[in-house]
């Protein structure tokens, strides 16, 4: 395709369960991510970045869309039910991010997890892989290492474990043997050199790129110097940890019951997040790598670089471990960054509400390939330019349709002031995030505060009808506006 060489390439980097506050510029002194840094520095950050769903399949799934989890099909986990409806409800590849921007001349290439199902990236839209969660290359490529090692003495350490209801002992953290090149971060951030390497010989055309990590995702197992690089006795205890769960839903306490974390001490919880931070540095540092090899080829003046994550982590925060029934900031507000020379002003921030579901309208618009035939998300494209809409969204929407243990389903609507959260099966949850930042105090069912939840809810009523959102027929009467029958 003539002139397809002046649009930018984009290399798009995408982590699992990564809270926003564990980025050291996202002001968390103790974290140390020099590479994430430099792109802050570089590019923008945004402030308000929130996953449309706190569950890795739907929201992989959403990047790939621009599309609600509601409107794409994958209500949750794929191992999880088959997802309820699996990928293939999925539209077809030309549909997709990538087979849209193929077809509009990229080159195109996934690599690390993908946890959409066991048709691999070629089947939706994607010319290369690097590595993906079907191909066993990654431990081919870990045996070869270790093959070539003197593993003598080597042991795992200082592994926190829990034993479940199930009976089952849980790993929550370890130290591995051996050093970090044996990891999976170091295996994807080498696939990802490897098609730098081959896109950068290609002058016709631009490329993208996903490099997708599988951590910070539990458990968290680092290998040395990160397994101590973070002491856990100056792990100070989250803003939240100490949450009585007093006037919440049912579902927030078996999630600790669950888990078998009911009542343990911060001391108790401080290993396991100083593994976690070891965790985001180890892979940190591999993503550094990749972006070294970008500028050593020259490529980095033209590649739009986007980090982010699929949603967030409890982490021990209220005395909860991984994702699930709740809607907290903890899980749901991400790290978002943007590096883009010429375009995106060098050490700038974005303050306006922003969802998951608005990166893949943005790399359309970028790559000039077109718009979706159904999407939710708005492009993000004005922001990256420094200007300001002013009919840019106040709030954000967020889902959450279950996993593992049950399937029920929540919807949020959060605006700069009030969190407003719809439980299906339990009651509802209104927080004052002036007053109340960690949450802690759900005054839902507060006298004073039923004009906001009244107002709040009603909003999230409208905008459930908008997209289409098949409960809201159920639980609201459908307003009087043509708008909302977008999608019949």
């Amino acid at each position: 395709m003539p002139g397809t060489r002046t649009r930018p390439n984009i290399l798009l980097v995408v982590t699992d369960q990564h809270r926003f506050d564990c980025l050291g510029a996202n002001d968390n002194a103790i974290i140390q991510t020099p590479a994430l840094d430099s792109l802050t520095r570089e590019g923008m950050r945004f402030d308000r970045a929130y996953s449309c769903i706190g569950l890795c399949s739907p929201a992989r799934a959403s990047l790939l869309t621009g599309l609600y989890p509601h409107n794409h099909g994958v209500f949750t986990n794929i191992h999880d039910i088959h997802g309820v409806t699996q990928w293939e409800s999925l539209p077809n590849p030309l549909e997709t991010l990538p087979g849209r921007l193929s077809r509009a001349g990229y080159q195109t290439a996934h690599t690390g997890k993908w946890h959409l199902g066991p048709h691999s990236p070629l089947d939706h839209g994607y010319h290369r892989i690097g590595t993906w969660d079907g191909d066993g290359a990654q431990d081919r490529y870990r045996q070869d290492l270790i093959s070539r090692l003197d593993t003598s003495g080597w042991e795992t350490r200082n592994a926190v474990a829990r034993r479940l209801p199930n009976g089952r002992e849980f790993p929550f953290c370890s130290h591995e043997p051996g050093p970090p090149e044996l990891s999976p971060s170091a295996f994807i951030a080498e696939t990802a050199i490897d098609l730098l390497n081959e896109f950068a010989r290609d002058d016709d055309h631009p490329f993208f790129i996903t490099a997708n990590f599988y951590g910070p995702h539990l458990p968290f197992r680092t290998h040395e110097p990160f397994s101590s690089m973070y002491h856990p006795a100056e792990i100070p205890e989250w803003p939240a940890f100490r949450d009585t769960l007093d006037g919440k839903p049912f579902q927030h306490r078996r999630m600790r019951e669950y888990w078998g974390t009911e009542g343990l001490p911060w001391s108790w919880w401080q290993p396991v997040v100083a593994a976690c931070y070891g965790f985001i540095s180890m892979i940190d540092a591999q993503i550094g790598r990749v972006l070294t090899r970008l500028d050593k080829l020259g490529l980095a003046e033209n590649t739009l670089v986007c980090y982010t994550t699929d949603h967030g982590d409890t982490c021990g925060d209220r005395g909860m471990f991984d994702k699930g029934y709740t809607m907290y900031e903890e899980l749901y507000h991400i790290p978002l960054l943007v590096r883009w020379p010429g375009v995106v002003e060098a050490g700038s921030n974005c303050a306006e509400f922003v969802n998951s579901i608005d990166l893949a309208p943005t790399w359309m618009e970028v790559a000039n390939a077109g718009c979706f035939e159904r999407c939710d998300g708005r492009s993000l494209l004005p922001l990256l330019r420094g200007q300001q809409p002013s009919d840019w969204p106040q709030e954000v929407v967020c889902e959450f349709h279950g996993m593992q243990w049950s399937l029920t389903s929540q919807r949020m609507l959060r605006d700069r002031r009030h969190k407003y959260v719809w439980n299906g099966t339990d009651r509802e949850e209104l927080y004052d995030l002036d007053r109340d930042p960690a949450e802690l105090e759900n005054i839902a069912d507060d006298q004073a505060s039923q004009h906001v939840k009244r107002g709040l809810r009603d909003r999230l009523f409208n905008k459930m009808w908008e997209t289409g959102d098949h409960f809201a027929t159920w639980i609201s009467r459908r307003p009087d506006n043509p708008r909302y029958t977008r999608y019949g």
